[in-house]
Formats: C-alpha cells, structure tokens, sequence
C-alpha cells in the first residue's frame, strides 16, 4: 500500500479486521523508516556544526521543531552512534526496529564496551551486536535488551577473569541531587549503584498500601503517585523514634546453579556472580538457587495462604505476573488447580498474577497450565486466539532454543 494511501483515515471504516491490521503494521514500518531518516538529518547537522553554529543544542533544535525532550535526546543519542551498529541501523531503516529498540541496542553495546577491562575485538563486537539485536526482533523490551547486555558484561568478565568494578556496583560514583522548580515543586534525581537502588526500591515498595474505592472502581492512583506516597511515609517514618522505623524490606537474588555469572538482584535485574556471593551475607537478603531450568525449591507447608517463604519461591520463578509482567507487593500468589477444587499450597500449584490479570483467569476465560519445565503455562481465551495455543511466562517469552533447553 502506498503511503498516500496509507494515511487516508478516511478509508478506515471499509477495512477488514485483516486490512486494518496489516495497516497498522505497515504503518509501524513506516514510522521507523521515516525516524531512521531524521536520525540521518539530525547526524549530518551534527557533522556540519549546524547547531553550534547557531549557539544551539541538537536536543533543542530538536525541541523547537515540535519533537519531545525525551524523544529528542533518544535521536541525538542514536546519531553519534549509529554507524556503531551497522545491522541494528540496517533493520532500523528497513522499518523492522524501532527508534527505543536500535536505542537500546546502542546503548547495551555502549555497556559491554565500557565494562570490559580487556578491550572488545571488532569481531566480538559484531558478535554482541548480533545477540542484542535477536533479543530485539524476538519482542524483548528495551529494558531487557539492556538487561541482556549487563547479563554479556557480567559473563565476560567472568570468563576472562577480569577483575575491577562495574559501573554499576560502583558506590563512589553514587550521587542524589534535590532541587525546586519555579511552582516550588521538589525534583529528585539519584545516581546510585544497584545494591543501594534495589534497598530503596524494595523499602518503597514495601510501604505501597492500594486502597478500594468505595464505589468498587480500582485504585485511582498511578503507579507513579502509589511509589510517590510511599516514599514520602518512607521519610515521615525515618523521622520518627526508632521503635517507630519499618524494619528493611527484603531483597531477592536469584543465583543459578549452573550460570552464577546470570545472577539477579530484585528490582536491579543482572549483576555479577560476586556482588551475589558478597551480598548474600546480608541477613536482610534473600537467596534463592535455582536449577538448571530456573525452577526453585518447592517451600511451604500445606495450608490455605501462601507463606512469605513460597511467594518469594513464587517471585524467583515467575519474575512477576506472569501474564503482563508486573511487579510489586500488589500481586497476588494464584492457585493454578483452585483451592476449591482441590488445590494444594505449594510452589508447584502456585503462580504470581498481578490483580487485573487474576481478574482475567478468574473471570476472563484465561487459564493457567503447568509445564513439564516446572513452569506456568498460559492458555488464552477464544476470543483472544481461536487455536488457545499456550504462551510462555511473561519473563520467558524471549528464551530462544539454546536457552530453554
């Protein structure tokens, strides 16, 4: 379909659901083509000086012509590396990779490179690229993609035995900086290193406390504003008497019994095999081993609720819902076969759900199934997929052949 075509909305209505979505697609496509080519603009402008020449930034220029700061630094950013990432660039102006995935791919590569302590060899290079960019085109996020690359750093230097510290364990480099804007609003960024984030992250989210509107509706408050609030009890409380203080919420790392180097930390994601060994030490932190297939011990007892022991169990294996992916104290420890019906308390009949989602297998025709891989399995409603064919766990979906055996 030609683009002229493409954007005449007034057409919508006469298309076919297939129509409307092979619309869509081509419309996503053309979208990255057409980012590709203003990331091309804004390189060229860069190597002419344009903006400096004018007393300007790019990410302003980029601002005055209507694009979003956050979007604007993402282009800027791509451009002075994106001859760096030939084959991502490749599927990036084919209409294949987004703007936020070639990004992230850009960005991961960056990790590996500045981590190394034995410099990365141009084949090597290619190498990484290849890996990052098949993390993408398989549906990771860019946050996984990033992830991933961390995941590289940390095997590397593992197989090389390179010592020194990741900049992401680096505690000198920590910083927190607080600031007013003009409506006297407080603005705070932090810096820290993913031990000291996933402390501040765990404790907030252990404050989160969702409230039930009167009417029934859900809680009104976004994510955002629930963590926001949260923190603010986090120092109303630290001001107290020191019986008064929360006591630390607990971190979980998970450690694989044949790959430490993939170990990871709550809410930081991967880290080294020795910051693992080293924070285990905390009483504090919670470790759970995992076996070859990434499946816990089962823990518990027989009872009705789930312990605090088998919802971490839970919270290793499943990485959050594992429909949608989310995370936090809200989500709810499922009974695959229902208590009910039969269904024992154990992490082998368990699976984490975040609240909407328990709606949709409760009442929305979504069903949960165990694998043969110690895993759940999820089938979707016939109005979702006539064929109710099984999907992996949200934190699974991306495994490719050589990682799921």
């Amino acid at each position: 379909m030609a683009p002229e075509s493409l954007l005449d909305v007034s057409t919508l209505r006469d298309d076919s659901d297939a129509a409307l979505l092979a619309r869509m697609r081509a419309l996503v496509e053309l979208l990255n083509t057409v980012t590709h080519a203003l990331v091309s603009c804004v390189r060229e402008a860069e190597s002419r000086r344009w903006a400096k020449k004018r007393g300007e930034r790019l990410p302003t220029l980029l601002r005055i012509l209507g694009v979003a700061p956050a979007v604007a630094a993402r282009i800027v950013y791509l451009a002075q590396r994106i001859e760096s990432i030939p084959k991502a660039a490749r599927d990036f102006g084919d209409g294949r990779l987004s703007l936020e995935h070639t990004e992230a791919v850009a960005r991961g590569l960056d990790v590996i490179t500045s981590r190394a302590v034995e410099p990365v060899s141009e084949p090597e290079r290619a190498t990484r690229e290849l890996s990052l960019l098949a993390q993408a085109i398989s549906g990771a996020t860019p946050r996984e993609i990033r992830d991933k690359a961390r995941e590289i750093s940390n095997s590397r230097d593992s197989d090389t035995g390179a010592g020194g510290v990741p900049v992401a364990e680096d505690t000198t480099l920590n910083s927190l900086e607080i600031t007013s804007d003009d409506l006297g609003r407080v603005i705070m960024r932090a810096d820290l290193d993913v031990v000291a984030g996933a402390q501040l992250g765990s404790a907030i989210d252990a404050l989160i406390r969702p409230r039930a509107e009167i009417n029934g509706l859900p809680e009104p408050r976004s994510k955002s504003r629930l963590r926001a609030d949260a923190l603010a009890l986090l120092v109303h409380r630290a001001g107290e008497s020191a019986g008064g203080l929360p006591r630390r919420a607990q971190m979980l790392v998970t450690v694989s019994a044949d790959r430490p180097d993939t170990s990871r930390l709550s809410w930081m994601g991967p880290i080294t095999a020795r910051l693992a060994s080293r924070v285990a030490c905390d009483a504090d932190i919670a470790v759970a081993g995992l076996d070859g297939s990434g499946v816990p011990l089962t823990l518990g007892r027989r009872q009705r609720l789930f312990t605090d022991h088998q919802r971490t169990a839970l919270l290793a294996r499943d990485g959050g819902c594992i429909k949608c992916g989310d995370q936090g104290s809200w989500v709810h420890a499922h009974h695959v076969e229902y208590w009910s019906r039969g269904g024992e308390t154990n992490v082998s009949s368990g699976a984490i759900l975040c609240p909407p989602c328990h709606v949709d297998v409760h009442d929305n025709g979504w069903e949960i199934v165990m694998g043969i891989d110690g895993h759940p399995w999820l089938r979707p409603p016939a109005s979702v997929d006539p064929q109710r064919e099984l999907i992996r766990s949200h934190h699974r979906r991306t495994m490719t052949l050589d990682t799921a055996a």
